[in-house]
């Protein structure tokens, strides 16, 4: 909030210092984070352990177990409750934990292109493991393809810039003291 109420209060009296501004910021939000690349000989590994570890475990259950084709790089994952669970964790083939917490749902975001495959376990109180899933949920992810998101970026990027004109126009219309005669429309009239 400090940055935008700066930007404001510099911008009443220097239209160009908003778009600077604007362009900074959307710049900054624009900056994309880090995605993990796939390692299909890691999920194999872990569903291999999964298997032999699972033995002595109850079984918990993904609701939907296979993502196809997800283009933005995020998906939820549901599975059934758990009642002697105190928390859940979710973890990748890699082994990391992508959500530790006391909901059955998880929110996984920042998934490169490829497959991806998740593992829920249920803990009790003491932190020991009383449930796994069995069958793994696989995500297969592929983005959009980029000259779409480009064409979308320079879309987006001309209905900016056309705001920015009527900002600054609008501004200099009132410094003006709003004596700035409208524009009229040029061509033959008959």
């Amino acid at each position: 909030m400090l940055f935008g109420r700066t930007c404001r209060e510099i911008g009443r009296k220097k239209p160009v210092f908003v778009v600077v501004c604007s362009l900074v910021w959307l710049l900054v939000q624009a900056t994309p984070g880090s995605g993990r690349g796939p390692s299909v000989s890691a999920a194999a590994d872990a569903a291999e352990q999964g298997a032999s570890a699972n033995s002595g475990l109850d079984e918990l259950v993904f609701k939907q177990t296979e993502f196809l084709d997800v283009r933005e790089g995020y998906v939820t994952l549901n599975w059934q409750a758990y009642e002697a669970a105190s928390e859940y964790r979710v973890a990748d083939q890699t082994g990391d934990v992508m959500y530790r917490g006391e909901f059955n749902q998880a929110f996984i975001s920042g998934l490169a292109d490829g497959t991806h495959t998740f593992v829920v376990e249920a803990v009790d109180g003491q932190g020991q493991v009383v449930a796994r899933s069995r069958q793994l949920a696989n995500v297969q992810v592929s983005h959009w393809p980029m000259w779409q998101a480009i064409a979308s970026f320079v879309a987006g990027l001309i209905v900016f810039l056309i705001l920015i004109a009527v900002i600054i126009r609008g501004s200099l219309v009132a410094d003006m003291g709003g004596d700035m005669e409208p524009i009229e429309a040029t061509g033959s009239q008959a």
